[in-house]
């Protein structure tokens, strides 16, 4: 029946999408990089990366702690950070925890 393809399809569309993001993470979490997501308001709703080890950080570690908080001992890195959460796309060069890193923020809207 039509109702019977329909939910077929949607099934198969949740599972194509669970394995993209399964594949997605996998590649992000061993990349060599950080991948830091933050709301409005400065609080952190994802952390990923290979890289985050060398910060002393796990994956998803910071998730609903505020940038503000993270950072209170580095106003060199936020003053980069209020500049990115006012909308700004900013890169800054920092040393974090002994490791130099390229940073680049870019605010992404999505309300």
């Amino acid at each position: 029946t039509e109702e019977r393809n329909t939910l077929d399809a949607l099934r198969e569309s949740a599972d194509a999408l669970r394995e993209s993001e399964s594949r997605f993470r996998t590649v992000l979490r061993n990349a060599p990089i950080i991948a830091f997501a933050v709301d409005k308001n400065g609080v952190f709703t994802f952390s990923d990366g290979a890289a985050l080890g060398r910060i002393g950080l796990a994956s998803g570690e910071v998730v609903g702690l505020s940038v503000r908080e993270m950072y209170a001992d580095r106003p060199d890195i936020m003053a980069y950070l209020d500049r990115a959460l006012d909308g700004e796309i900013v890169s800054w060069t920092a040393e974090v925890g002994g490791t130099w890193f390229e940073t680049q923020c870019t605010p992404v809207f999505t309300e």
